[in-house]
């Protein structure tokens, strides 16, 4: 099965965390459309990731090897060389969605809106997955963000609990980004009961999967 991811090329949680599922699932098979080299760690260096959005936590930099061919997309498109087109992030990037439409019926496409807040916008007719959904219809959907299974806590029996809560905390003076390294912030919530977290646009936060991968609980 191959599928064309219309990508951001810029970071954006919900999109990247579907690109990263995609890429364990299709390898080769998957084409986006940006070279889009934040996710893959032969492009990146620690410093770059520091620099980057959530200092590169999670999601950047942990995808082995760049196996896109994103050449010839128009054509492509136009022959029906992908079975599937999903849009990453459809708010953000609309890339082809004229020829997409006009090309493939709508049960090929779906469409991806990972915004914080509640709104719907086109009346695409295509299936439609939405985060912070409050109104489900016959063709629009719920997301939500993920974590990479490499990032879960396979032994969790080892843990040492040593803090009740988490040194960080969001929103407090001082306390957002007082970590260098992911180890060190999945070591601030692997080793603490409770992670503080709270209500950003909506309630689903990368933070809350951080923080339950790392077997401590969202207070």
């Amino acid at each position: 099965m191959k599928v064309l991811f219309i990508s951001l090329g810029q970071p954006d949680y919900q999109c990247d965390c579907l690109l990263h599922g995609f890429y364990n699932l299709l390898g080769s098979d998957l084409t986006h459309t940006d070279d889009y080299h934040l996710m893959y760690s032969q492009y990146t260096t620690p410093e770059q990731l520091k620099n980057s959005s959530g200092r590169g936590f999670t999601v950047w930099g942990n995808l082995p090897e760049y196996l896109n061919d994103n050449s010839d997309i128009e054509l492509k498109i136009k022959n029906k060389y992908f079975d599937y087109v999903v849009y990453g992030s459809i708010r953000r990037h609309q890339r082809y969605l004229d020829l997409v439409t006009q090309t493939y019926p709508k049960n090929k496409i779906a469409i991806i809106d990972g915004e914080d807040d509640s709104l719907l916008i086109g009346n695409f007719g295509i299936p439609y997955f939405k985060r912070e959904l409050l109104t489900m219809t016959d063709t629009i959907f719920p997301v939500s963000f993920s974590i990479p299974e490499e990032k879960i806590v396979k032994d969790h029996k080892s843990i040492k609990k040593e803090n009740f809560l988490a040194k960080y905390l969001p929103q407090s003076p001082g306390s957002g980004y007082i970590y260098n390294s992911e180890e060190e912030y999945y070591d601030g919530y692997r080793t603490s009961f409770f992670g503080r977290t709270h209500r950003k646009g909506g309630w689903d936060c990368m933070r809350h999967y951080e923080i339950l991968a790392n077997y401590c609980m969202p207070h």
